[in-house]
């Protein structure tokens, strides 16, 4: 029973039992006098198989004995219910109790204080929207969506959004991001830690398609690099592992996200959206998933214009310095 529900839907019994009384308020059906409701379970089953799977809603009708429409009315039920408990998965920690545990994992396992999250995109396929296709076509020269991702150490999604048209670059879409309001304002990643005589506030690590500033820290430019930069270069590139790992689990997890979905673009965006919800379900409850820790991101290695603040290069000294010590 364990293995065959791990095999087709992606988690362990106990979670699957789990998720049920988690999404029931959202989604549960009462018999009719003309028709008897699917249960829960059922329901549940049908969103997990069509999100582990990505076979077509007619496939999915057929192997659970329902009507193709019926399948796509509960696949689109059990994603709303989703979203209602989307917070209780994916939040980006907004006290410093919270904010601490996370750095001080990374700092534990990389060596490096005051790391908040690790930040990348990753394209998602979608047929050509009918409006602005265009904008869709990425250079792997197919239609995408992006996802924006920030992850913990645990490759658990401390942030995600989706929907940003496949040609935007990852530093444009961090710049129009909610997450990127936040910062700025001061909503998270608040406080500061002295550093070999410099005020370091939390930061997220990212390649280098992003721009240095002082809550987002990227490696130096490859070129004549003394020892002490090569060294933080390195912790950084094992840091950026991090999130490119969360990326291979969650689309080895949740396979429709590897296809090219029959779904609008929106739809596909709030289905990778519940991708990522299930995939912090999964880790919180234990169920860790081990098919593949391929790398996935978005490949946006040119700067897109890009100039680091003096900031963003003092801090950088200032954690080159402290893990050379």
């Amino acid at each position: 029973m364990h293995g065959f529900f791990r095999e087709h839907f992606r988690m362990s019994f106990d979670s699957f039992q789990a998720l049920c009384r988690i999404v029931s308020p959202f989604m549960a059906k009462r018999n009719t006098r003309f028709r008897a409701a699917v249960p829960i379970e059922k329901r549940v089953a049908i969103g997990l198989w069509r999100l582990g799977t990505g076979e077509s809603y007619r496939s999915t009708s057929i192997t659970f004995g329902v009507g193709k429409c019926t399948a796509l009315n509960i696949v689109h039920d059990f994603i709303r219910a989703l979203f209602h408990v989307r917070e209780d998965y994916i939040s980006f920690p907004t006290n410093g109790r919270e904010l601490g545990n996370v750095m001080n994992k990374f700092e534990l396992k990389y060596g490096l204080p005051q790391v908040a999250g690790v930040i990348d995109g990753s394209h998602v396929k979608i047929k050509a929207p009918q409006e602005d296709h265009e904008a869709y076509y990425n250079r792997k020269q197919c239609y995408s969506i992006v996802l924006q991702g920030v992850t913990d150490s645990e490759c658990k999604f401390l942030d995600a959004s989706a929907g940003y048209p496949g040609s935007v670059h990852d530093a444009r879409i961090f710049r129009r991001s909610d997450l990127f309001r936040q910062i700025s304002t001061g909503d998270i990643m608040g406080g500061t830690r002295v550093i070999n005589n410099v005020n370091v506030r939390p930061y997220l690590i990212g390649d280098t398609a992003y721009p240095l500033r002082p809550y987002l820290m990227t490696a130096y430019h490859s070129g004549r690099l003394t020892p002490p930069q090569q060294r933080f270069n390195k912790v950084l590139t094992k840091l950026r592992v991090v999130v490119e790992r969360a990326y291979g689990k969650l689309k080895m997890r949740w396979r429709c996200i590897l296809k090219e979905l029959e779904d609008d673009t929106q739809r596909v965006a709030d289905i990778t959206l519940a991708c990522c919800i299930l995939h912090n379900f999964c880790i919180i409850m234990g169920g860790d998933f081990d098919d593949s820790d391929e790398d996935e991101s978005s490949d946006d290695d040119d700067d897109d214009g890009r100039e680091d603040d003096d900031e963003g290069q003092e801090i950088r000294r200032a954690l080159t310095e402290y893990l050379s010590q």
